[in-house]
């Protein structure tokens, strides 16, 4: 069984503590200008990968794993498996390229080279509607 990584630990930690709750949304009833403005705030965040290595957009991953960890995701396997179960849906928010969701390494790779604090600030600040 996969474990938790620490950084989904923690980005569901601080939401849970911004909304003073532990939480499981259903994420196909959000309504579109939520995951929207989210969207926006996504632009603030650092891309530092190898232009030639860049198959999804970091925008594209952030919002997949924010609204996995929303569904109450917890591993980056979670995250692949609901991101394909959701495919269609997802589908509407996001670009993927061939038809395919990333696999729980690309998601893994991708947050672990983002500026932790540059994205803790994110969500914090989309949670808490700043």
């Amino acid at each position: 069984m996969p474990k938790t990584d620490k950084k989904l630990k923690s980005l569901k930690e601080a939401v849970s503590e911004k909304i003073d709750t532990s939480f499981q949304i259903k994420v196909t009833k959000m309504p579109v200008k939520i995951i929207e403005r989210f969207r926006q705030k996504c632009k603030s965040i650092t891309d530092t990968r190898a232009a030639w290595d860049i198959e999804y957009s970091l925008e594209s991953i952030i919002i997949m794993v924010f609204i996995a960890v929303l569904g109450g995701c917890d591993t980056w396997v979670d995250i692949e498996q609901f991101c394909r179960a959701k495919k269609e849906w997802l589908k509407k928010f996001v670009e993927l390229p061939n038809d395919s969701t990333p696999c729980n390494d690309t998601f893994s790779r991708v947050f672990h080279n983002i500026d932790q604090k540059e994205f803790h600030k994110l969500t914090v600040d989309f949670v808490t509607d700043n």
